[in-house]
């Protein structure tokens, strides 16, 4: 629009229409964010229940072999265990959290997190240093039981020095294995992983897999206990989101297995028995997991004998 008319005046009227649309929605934006409108609140219907918890698990931690591992959605409808997926959700909105207090500020999420952490810290010790665990969001779903809906994208503390979160992963086993398909912390830190052989092992998948992996681990082992977690991740996120007689089905079939145990942190003094997993992978029915065997294998045969 033209505010001069040639005569060196500016027509002040001709900018309020202007200055009002962009003004008002973005004091209506401002007011939305700080408040949490229309957005996230952390009350919960008082007299219903939670029936069902999903949480969108993004990818896997974004090992360099599974990038092709696909999205998946991990429901919860035991009582059992959404009694303790709603205690961990609790624990975040909890009413002396500060970063849920009114009005939020670019801060907020990191009051959040550190409220978290000051009461469930984690550290990890790798023989070098001592390193602390930071939290990651997880979407989260609750369904309750008069339709109510809610999903939230915060941090929860699911991490090993909150007993709900090991209890958890203690009387379900596809949620354990969803999490170390898709956790950092699971996958990377405290984990435990090395090769069994099952027990229809043929001469053939001891000559094509087995034998392969124990050259790579005895040229590099650190690159093996890669490539273990990368099978370990995508079996994981296979049998977490299946039916269980296909897990039932593959202890019994597999060629190879992938043991798991936990290397707990020293605040926690659980039974390490309790957390041992088993994870069967058959790369001759599975291709992505022929696929990370040989990309392996590949990578390992490319470099010179001197860098190995």
């Amino acid at each position: 629009f033209n505010i001069i008319r040639g005569k060196g005046k500016i027509l002040w009227r001709a900018f309020i229409l202007p200055a009002l649309t962009t003004a008002v929605p973005l004091i209506i934006w401002l007011l939305i964010v700080l408040t949490g409108a229309f957005g996230f609140t952390s009350k919960t219907p008082e007299d219903a229940s939670v029936e069902k918890v999903s949480i969108r698990y993004s990818n896997t931690y974004g090992a360099f072999l599974t990038g092709e591992n696909k999205p998946f959605i991990f429901e919860l409808d035991d009582e059992k265990d959404t009694a303790l997926m709603f205690n961990l959700y609790e624990t975040t909105v909890a009413p002396d959290n500060p970063g849920l207090s009114v009005p939020r500020t670019l801060e907020s999420l990191e009051q959040l997190r550190d409220y978290l952490e000051e009461r469930y810290a984690a550290t990890y010790d790798d023989g070098f240093g001592t390193y602390r665990i930071w939290y990651s969001d997880t979407y989260i779903t609750l369904f309750f039981s008069d339709g109510t809906i809610k999903e939230r994208l915060l941090p929860m503390p699911m991490i090993f020095t909150n007993d709900d979160y090991r209890e958890l992963l203690r009387q379900n086993k596809q949620f354990y294995m969803a999490e170390l398909a898709a956790s950092a912390s699971m996958s990377t830190v405290y984990t435990l992983v090395d090769m069994e052989t099952g027990p229809l092992l043929t001469e053939k998948d001891q000559a094509k897999w087995v034998e392969p992996l124990m050259k790579l681990k005895a040229y590099d082992d650190q690159y093996y206990d890669a490539i273990l977690r990368n099978l370990m991740s995508h079996a994981a996120s296979v049998y977490a989101v299946a039916d269980d007689t296909l897990y039932l089905e593959a202890l019994k079939t597999a060629p190879m297995r992938i043991k798991v145990s936990l290397d707990l942190p020293r605040e926690v003094d659980d039974n390490r028995e309790d957390f041992d997993l088993i994870i069967p992978f058959d790369p001759n029915r599975d291709i992505r997991l022929a696929k990370i065997v040989e990309e392996a294998l590949n990578i390992i045969e490319d470099r010179p004998l001197k860098e190995r």
